[in-house]
């Protein structure tokens, strides 16, 4: 009984958020993907603390489609997961500056858990205009 006291104090502990994230990332952010083809995607972001999270429309060779992001801030790096509706995981690792992320992502598809892209890709990503945020 009290070692389950101490496992439920650890996992308090571990959830308590960052009360005052100096990084505020709400609104919509155009990203620009390079790889072996160029990917656009428009995510309006949320943010409750230092959790992330938005939709948006992921947009390659013509074809629009449905995406979902969910991620976290931590100091100056964002960490954001973008799922999109053909269900391709993109992860990306992203310093933060003003109004200006830059970084990396690594792309998993369903296929047999098999990755896309071979290697960490570069990416340039622009702040878009900032409509009101949508409603989610």
């Amino acid at each position: 009984m009290e070692q389950a006291g101490k496992d439920l104090a650890g996992v308090q502990a571990y959830s308590q958020p960052n009360l005052h994230p100096a990084i505020d990332l709400r609104g919509y952010w155009m990203l620009e993907l390079k790889d072996s083809a160029l990917r656009h995607l428009g995510l309006t972001l949320l943010q409750n603390q230092d959790v992330i999270f938005g939709r948006g429309i992921f947009g390659i060779g013509g074809i629009d489609q449905a995406a979902f992001s969910s991620g976290q801030i931590s100091g100056d790096v964002l960490y954001l997961d973008v799922l999109s509706e053909d269900l391709i995981l993109f992860r990306f690792t992203l310093s933060v500056s003003k109004d200006y992320l830059s970084g990396s992502y690594y792309a998993f598809d369903a296929q047999a858990g098999s990755r896309r892209g071979g290697s960490w890709q570069k990416i340039c990503v622009k702040v878009g205009p900032w409509p009101a945020i949508m409603e989610v």
